[in-house]
């Protein structure tokens, strides 16, 4: 939660309860923490065997659900669990974009190719040698046009 692209991604009002010392140690040391590490790691555990067992997997997050659940961090977290499932960063990567666009049935995204959607994230560092490289985005092109920078992660 100190890292700056997390800082910069959650609403200011939660990062200050998430700053909170008692509010840390006490929701740490909760049964519902303990549950959830259990869950995570049951669902690291899930994500690998179906994978290795070729089901088609989907990307997302569920993003804004929860306040915790920090759109645009969240994604990039994911990226990072599913490496920790045994994924490597370009499979995790492959169904963030290409794997899932086939799932929706969207046929012009999800690839560089000609007569696709020219959405791309453009990255500072190799995402297949350390996934958390996704964190690092010197730019976004939308539907082919350069998004204006982000005074957050300038």
């Amino acid at each position: 939660m100190d890292e700056p692209f997390f800082r910069a991604a959650v609403d200011p009002a939660l990062q200050r309860r998430f700053d909170d010392p008692e509010w840390r140690r006490e929701t740490l040391a909760s049964q519902g923490a303990a549950s959830a590490r259990k869950a995570v790691a049951l669902n690291l555990e899930n994500l690998r065997i179906l994978h290795q067992a070729g089901v088609k997997i989907g990307f997302g997050t569920d993003s804004g659900t929860l306040p915790q659940r920090i759109p645009g961090f969240a994604e990039h977290r994911e990226l990072e669990l599913m490496t920790q499932a045994g994924l490597t960063p370009a499979q995790a990567m492959r169904i963030a974009t290409r794997d899932s666009a086939e799932l929706l049935g969207l046929k012009d995204r999800g690839a560089i190719a000609p007569g696709m959607l020219a959405n791309l994230v453009v990255l500072d560092s190799d995402p297949t040698q350390d996934i958390r490289n996704t964190r690092g985005i010197h730019a976004v092109w939308r539907r082919g046009v350069l998004s204006p920078a982000r005074e957050a992660h300038d």
